[in-house]
């Protein structure tokens, strides 16, 4: 159980995407994003990754056998697969794929080239993940771009699955593996256009390398590999940056244990040194454009400030702002995320994990009072805890940001599954194997596809019937000129189907408006004309509620009184609406005869969503 077992196959798979990441980006830099470009890229990129996955025929030999001797642990994998390669045939729907996994690139292919976008802050996060996605949205095919996150959690899977294979034996590895990619979070990430699942594989690749150098007595070049898969993660996310500083500590104490301080500082510097080379393209970029490397992060003490930063609050005191939780509440947040979670519900952590998943993990405790250590099971045990209370601690609590965390509990489980011999360790395992399966496949009934998969709906329809607001997309797009520019007012920052250049503000969707119409309704035109924008798409029903919360009840009065004087209102359907901002002054258009655009009747009737 201590060989290899694929594992640098699969970090030189995770390697080669990282580089195809930063190949396209520096395509883009050069201003290369073109249609032939995109093709060789891809040739190269699925090219290397045959070559790398055909030079691995023991590992393939290895996954035979053990699917062969235990059928049920490899039918239950392949049906965690299956739904999310399922779901991957959609058009993209996904929040965040709209916001900006999918809407970045194609901005950047808009233009031709990386160009910046002053307005998402999202655009100066690392992106090495997500250039992988210029790919299939330069040529034609954005809905395979779930299927690339796929391939991630796969590779994650098995990484996952090799720790527990190297404890229990194979049936364990499959578990564990069928544990993670079965979790209802990593079920609907896997078939969207999201980078969480590319940054569980280079954080488990990190630890896992880091347990096989800790295993080898703290040499070999376990180390360096646990390095740069760290800057691996930390080139899809920020949050790799508490991955770095955990495995950093964790670095530290081992090699101080083994060789004393000085062994240690080496070992950590070399560590930490080797993190920032995955990354370095954007760290520099942020260097030298935001005076900051890890802008928009902590722009409050370092280089440029980012928008409306200031008005942001922390996570725990955002929550109880925001839905009115008690300390207590907020203490038993690390327990709620496993028992409450929901799906498009942010107050319900925004998607689902599994509550028996820690409970089979903790019988390992059972385990080790029988004499059967698992090696290294304590040191990723508290770095699973650690990085759950860290990450609820200073980010939104989201089940897909401790997902890198809980999941690493996957092979404690798989492992804990087969060597405690109980019949409560069938039935823990029984149970978290059925909540899998029942969340994945009402994920897939949910979806809707089989009328669009079948060929009966066409992609139009599709979205349509999916995402409420695009037939408004669909009209900004035969409505305004090419030379025009939108705005998106509480819109979600959903863009990727505009066909027109649009903004947003960077922060919250409003304030810029609600400032603006404390002077009247030609400050309200002079803050749109500022920024060059000539339409304007709303919903109404939350724009009112925010300006009649900010500034009273006279808030939604003055964005009438600006929408009569300055706009036309050239489409709507419910509570959004479409307006083009007139160039003419209110009393030349009085002077010309024309009517008054907007009856305020008519405005009650859109807040209601008539």
């Amino acid at each position: 159980m201590r060989s290899q077992g694929g594992f640098r196959e699969i970090f030189a798979i995770a390697a080669w995407l990282w580089l195809g990441g930063v190949l396209l980006y520096a395509a883009g830099i050069a201003g290369a994003l073109g249609q032939a470009t995109l093709v060789f890229l891809a040739v190269v990129i699925g090219g290397g990754l045959v070559v790398l996955a055909a030079r691995s025929p023991a590992s393939r030999r290895a996954v035979s056998a053990a699917v062969r001797a235990h059928p049920l642990p490899a039918v239950a994998l392949a049906a965690a697969a299956a739904i999310p390669l399922y779901l991957g045939l959609s058009p993209p729907v996904a929040r965040d794929a709209l916001i900006h996994h999918l809407a970045l690139p194609r901005l950047f292919l808009d233009a031709g080239r990386i160009v910046d976008v002053p307005f998402a802050l999202h655009a100066a996060y690392p992106q090495g993940t997500d250039m992988l996605y210029l790919l299939p949205v330069g040529l034609g095919a954005d809905w395979t771009s779930g299927w690339i996150h796929l391939g991630f959690g796969i590779l994650a899977s098995a990484v996952l699955g090799m720790r527990a294979r190297r404890w229990a034996g194979d049936r364990a590895g499959l578990l564990a593996a069928a544990l993670f990619l079965g979790l209802p979070v990593v079920a609907r990430l896997a078939g969207s256009a999201y980078v969480d699942l590319a940054f569980c594989l280079y954080v488990f690749l990190a630890m896992e390398a880091f347990l096989r150098w800790r295993e080898a007595g703290c040499t070999g070049p376990w180390l360096a590999m646990a390095g740069l898969a760290a800057g691996f993660a930390l080139s899809s996310k920020y949050q790799a940056l508490l991955v770095i500083a955990l495995l950093g500590v964790m670095v530290l104490l081992s090699a101080v244990r083994r060789g004393g301080i000085l062994r240690g500082a080496q070992a950590a510097c070399l560590f930490g040194l080797l993190a920032l080379l995955p990354p370095s393209p954007w760290l520099a970029q942020n260097a030298w454009a935001h005076h900051n490397p890890v802008y928009p992060l902590f722009s409050h003490q370092i280089g440029d400030a980012a928008g409306d930063a200031a008005e942001s609050a922390g996570p725990l005191l955002l929550r109880r702002l925001q839905y009115g939780e008690s300390n207590l509440e907020i203490a038993a947040l690390p327990f709620r995320i496993f028992l409450s979670g929901r799906e498009n519900d942010p107050r319900r952590f925004d998607g689902r994990l599994n509550p028996f998943l820690p409970l089979l993990a903790a019988a390992v405790l059972l385990l080790r009072r029988r004499g059967a250590t698992l090696s290294g099971a304590g040191l990723l045990t508290a770095f699973a805890v650690a990085g759950v209370f860290l990450a609820l601690g200073t980010q939104v609590a989201r089940a897909r940001y401790v997902l890198p965390f809980v999941a690493l509990l996957c092979p404690l489980a798989g492992a804990a599954a087969v060597r405690w011999r109980a019949p409560a360790a069938r039935a823990l395992l029984a149970c978290a194997l059925i909540w899998n399966g029942f969340f994945g496949l009402r994920a897939a009934w949910e979806a809707d596809l089989f009328s669009y998969v079948a060929g009966s709906e066409s992609r139009e329809a599709y979205l349509v019937r999916r995402l409420p607001a695009y037939p408004l997309y669909a009209s900004v797009n035969a409505l305004v000129p090419k030379e025009g520019r939108v705005q998106l007012l509480f819109m979600g920052d959903q863009g990727y189907y505009l066909d027109v250049p649009y903004i947003y503000e960077p922060y919250f969707s409003g304030v810029g408006l609600a400032r603006a119409l404390a002077a009247g309704p030609d400050g309200a035109a002079d803050y749109f004309r500022d920024q060059g924008v000539t339409h304007f798409l709303v919903n109404e029903t939350l724009l009112r509620r925010f300006l009649d919360g900010r500034r009273g009840s006279g808030g939604s009065a003055g964005f009438e009184a600006f929408a009569n004087a300055w706009t036309t209102r050239l489409d709507g359907r419910g509570a959004w609406s479409l307006y083009e901002i007139d160039n003419m002054k209110p009393d030349q258009e009085v002077m010309a005869g024309k009517a008054v655009k907007i009856a305020p009747e008519t405005a009650d009737e859109w807040t209601r969503g008539g």
